[in-house]
């Protein structure tokens, strides 16, 4: 007898703990990293175009990174709570109006407070403006998209920012005989920031959607292999927002002396790792490695003839290794992602599933566009029928300020307008039926024809035709 109870509170426990785990991935780790994301391509393009600018004024102005990262993480939670409280959908327009309002000067005035350089001509306060314009309203239209759409608004946003970063790096390219280290120097640290922040984004969404299937269908078989992506992907985010305050703090020396350290260490583990091949025993290996040292004392160069080693790489040849970094982490960016579309095709079982991740997203989304759009066209129904007589009686009662919501049932939506009109004096005609059973009537001929597909019989049909426009006159006096 204890036994369903035990495996029902367990379930319940694990549904519970799903929900958090996806709960706290989309409002904390995935707009973090969707922020840096989008916020290092902005702040590379607006500093690639005034650079040469600030430079010949000889104020070099420098757009702050973090603070436009901050701003639009901060925009992007306020559409999140505005989404969840409903204050953007209609309720109250002047409040909604007012808090959008508020929101934008909160950002412009954050922007200016975090990059003072920009306050001394109408210039920066232009460009600030258009930023924070800019960012505005990428959370906004991100706010308003379904929620089965976001993934795709995540890899929209890495496609452009990819091309922008690109552009930039063109522009360092172009720009080379002037040289600009400080550009070169924030393409090397914003490069590999920007790709692992989106491949960071995009994989904590799918793992996000995963928990929240798992816990729509009670299952936790495969809990632990995502709750190891799960950890391994949150240990690489905080290493990444660690990496991007050390970057953005460090200055520029720095910096480059890490790179060269690191890089020297890369190099030497991995001219110990040949080292180490070279001494794999062969065969003839002691011939081998005593003609070899006597090759070397034969042919060993005099000092003045000895070849000198090439210089090594500046900062201007930076661009074209970053072509080839960038190239070289958007094909891990690919070959992960097609790993983990694999892999959550292992989770999912069943044929039903199966077949729903095989069908073409791009064709269902294009076709609930299409439905949606459909949806917003009324009908054309007889003027007699039932649903014709409901439809006028809802345009009747949303005008007198009683809507019917759109999770009510028309069942409800009478009991509501009864109980609201319960102890108001009632008009009735004169050897006539009372609004109650008027309304109760109509209700029951709409749901009848509505979802039953049941025509109305000629007797109803004149009854409806006679006795709701009383309808209509006893509701058209209410008032919210």
């Amino acid at each position: 007898m204890s036994s369903p109870t035990r495996s029902t509170t367990r379930r319940a426990r694990s549904s519970r703990r799903v929900l958090f785990t996806s709960s706290w991935i989309e409002v904390c780790i995935i707009p973090v990293a969707s922020a840096i994301m989008e916020a290092l391509p902005i702040t590379l393009a607006l500093q690639a175009l005034f650079h040469r600018s600030s430079v010949s004024a000889g104020d070099q102005q420098m757009l702050n990174a973090a603070s436009v990262t901050f701003a639009l993480l901060g925009l992007h939670w306020w559409m999140m709570w505005s989404r969840a409280k409903g204050i953007l959908a209609g309720v109250v327009k002047m409040r909604t109006l007012l808090l959008q309002l508020l929101s934008f000067l909160l950002a412009f005035a954050f922007l200016l407070w975090t990059n003072p350089v920009f306050l001394v001509d109408v210039s920066g306060w232009t460009l600030i403006l258009f930023l924070t314009g800019l960012l505005w309203g990428r959370s906004y239209f991100r706010m308003r998209a379904r929620p089965d759409e976001e993934t795709d608004q995540l890899l929209i946003s890495l496609k452009i920012g990819f091309l922008v970063m690109l552009g930039v790096v063109v522009f360092a390219l172009i720009e080379q005989s002037q040289g600009f280290p400080d550009l070169n120097q924030t393409l090397l640290a914003d490069f590999p920031i920007f790709f692992l922040s989106a491949l960071l984004a995009l994989s904590f969404k799918r793992l996000s959607i995963l928990k929240q299937e798992q816990s729509q269908k009670g299952r936790g078989s495969h809990s632990l292999e995502t709750g190891r992506w799960l950890v391994i992907l949150a240990l690489v985010w905080v290493a990444v927002i660690i990496g991007s305050i050390l970057l953005e703090a460090l200055p520029p020396d720095v910096l480059s002396g890490a790179v060269n350290v690191l890089l020297g260490i890369l190099f030497g583990i991995l001219g110990l790792f040949a080292s180490l091949l070279s001494l794999l025993p062969f065969p003839d290996a002691s011939q081998l490695s005593s003609l070899h040292g006597q090759s070397r004392q034969d042919h060993q160069m005099p000092p003045q003839f000895q070849i000198k080693q090439p210089p090594h790489p500046t900062l201007f040849s930076l661009p074209i290794s970053l072509l080839i970094f960038g190239g070289g982490v958007l094909l891990a960016v690919l070959i992960l992602t097609v790993l983990l579309r694999k892999r959550a095709y292992l989770v999912e079982e069943g044929n039903e599933d199966e077949m729903r991740e095989q069908l073409d997203k791009e064709k269902i989304r294009q076709e609930r566009r299409i439905e949606r759009k459909q949806s917003l066209k009324l009908e054309i129904l007889d003027p007699s029928s039932a649903r014709a007589r409901y439809r006028e009686f809802l345009t009747a009662t949303a005008t007198q300020g009683l809507p019917r919501r759109p999770e009510e049932t028309p069942i409800e939506y009478q009991t509501r307008l009864l109980s609201l009109t319960q102890g108001e004096s009632e008009v009735k005609e004169p050897q006539g039926p009372s609004d109650q059973e008027i309304l109760a009537t109509l209700t029951q001929a709409y749901t009848r024809e509505r979802y039953g597909a049941k025509p109305l019989t000629p007797e109803r049909r004149d009854y409806l035709r006679q006795w709701v426009p009383s309808l209509f006159r006893h509701f058209g006096r209410k008032s919210p």
